[in-house]
Formats: C-alpha cells, structure tokens, sequence
C-alpha cells in the first residue's frame, strides 16, 4: 500500500483480527498483548489513544526517511 497502515488493538487480538494487525506497517497494543511480542509499541490502556496520534502525526509531519532514523 502507498500509505502506511496501522493497527490498533485493545486487549487480545487472535485469528483473523491478529493476521490483519500483522500486515499493517505499526501495530499499537495495551500493556495485555505485550507478551506476545508482535507489537511496535505499548502502552497503557489509558493512554494508548494519545501514543498511536502522536506517532500517527510525527509521521504525517516529517519526510519518510526521518521518520525511519527516529524509530
């Protein structure tokens, strides 16, 4: 796909769901789906919201070749 996609799961995330989350280019997930160890980033539940639009707008921002030095 031209534009980067994103996944963003609260709790578990198993069979069709967990296949399409892996295709996307970032995956996002609460603290739960860390064990697993498939995940870009984590974070509390509460505060997963303002993690995925902070990435999602530092993407937006910047030219794709800063974006892949800063993560």
């Amino acid at each position: 796909m031209p534009k980067p996609t994103v996944a963003r799961t609260e709790g578990f995330c198993i069979g069709g769901g967990l296949e399409l989350a892996m295709v996307c280019d970032l995956q996002f997930a609460d603290d739960d789906a860390l064990r697993w160890g498939l995940i870009n980033r984590s974070a509390p539940a509460n505060e997963i919201d303002e993690l995925v639009e902070t990435t999602l707008r530092t993407i937006a921002a910047n030219a794709p070749l800063s974006v892949k030095a800063a993560i």
